[in-house]
């Protein structure tokens, strides 16, 4: 494995924002699908970015900080992009914008769609979202504090718009 490349902090900080940079990209290809109104590809994309975060905060990360003599210095002053805390709740918020992706393409779709599903799906969204600020507050509040604060309105506006839609759907799925 890398034992040997974990103990290289130069190393381990170029490997970490290369595969956060990759991340990064998807989801802006992501983006780009989604606005082109290709929401199955949107999906995929913004999947293959919570894929490399959770790589990145389940292993990577954790791994390299657990062999680095530096971990308490870098805590305060590194990139967010190499904190765990971060990567962990960038993964549920990609898997969020994944799953939103899958509601759109279910509901552009013709015919009628299965109500259920849906208002179950937004919940679901609803709770990444809500899992995505509850991380960074519990385990990163210093990185936090320097994102916009109007993302963060955006965030807490989504996950109110979704626990609505999933009870709209769900009230559909009963009529």
């Amino acid at each position: 494995r890398l034992t040997y490349l974990y103990k290289l902090s130069a190393l381990m900080f170029e490997l970490v924002l290369v595969l956060a940079t990759l991340a990064l990209s998807e989801s802006n290809l992501g983006c780009d699908a989604c606005m082109e109104g290709k929401f199955p590809e949107a999906s995929r994309q913004f999947s293959k970015a919570a894929g490399v975060f959770q790589l990145l905060g389940t292993d990577i990360v954790p791994n390299w900080m657990a062999n680095s003599v530096q971990h308490a210095e870098m805590e305060h002053e590194s990139l967010a992009e190499t904190r765990v805390g971060v990567c962990v709740a960038f993964t549920s918020l990609f898997m969020a914008m994944s799953q939103q992706m899958a509601v759109a393409t279910i509901l552009v779709k013709p015919g009628t769609p299965n109500y259920a599903l849906v208002g179950k799906l937004c919940l679901g969204i609803a709770e990444d979202f809500d899992s995505f600020v509850s991380t960074l507050r519990s385990k990163n509040p210093v990185h936090m504090s320097r994102m916009d604060p109007s993302f963060l309105t955006l965030i807490t506006f989504s996950i109110n718009v979704q626990r609505a839609s999933s009870l709209y759907f769900l009230a559909r799925s009963l009529w």
